[in-house]
């Protein structure tokens, strides 16, 4: 079960930059570890966007692609 912060100065402190919140809506998304959707590899770092990424099977997924976050352009801390 995540740990939700329960109130907004706990939501400042678990959530300090987008860096952050990214992390978080990864262990939410994939509570396992991330696997490539196409080929199931693990190698996987996370880029400006946001985005994982497998090189050798040149797979980008968004970390936000299927949440409410989704086509946004606002910061995640919003």
């Amino acid at each position: 079960m995540p740990d939700y912060p329960k109130d907004p100065l706990s939501f400042r402190d678990q959530f300090h930059s987008e860096a952050a919140c990214r992390e978080f809506l990864i262990s939410l998304r994939w509570p396992e570890g991330w696997l490539c959707p196409k080929c199931g590899g693990q190698d996987s770092w996370i880029m400006m966007r946001g985005v994982l990424c497998r090189q050798s099977s040149e797979r980008y997924v968004s970390v936000t692609a299927g949440t409410f976050f989704a086509d946004t352009h606002k910061p995640l801390r919003l």
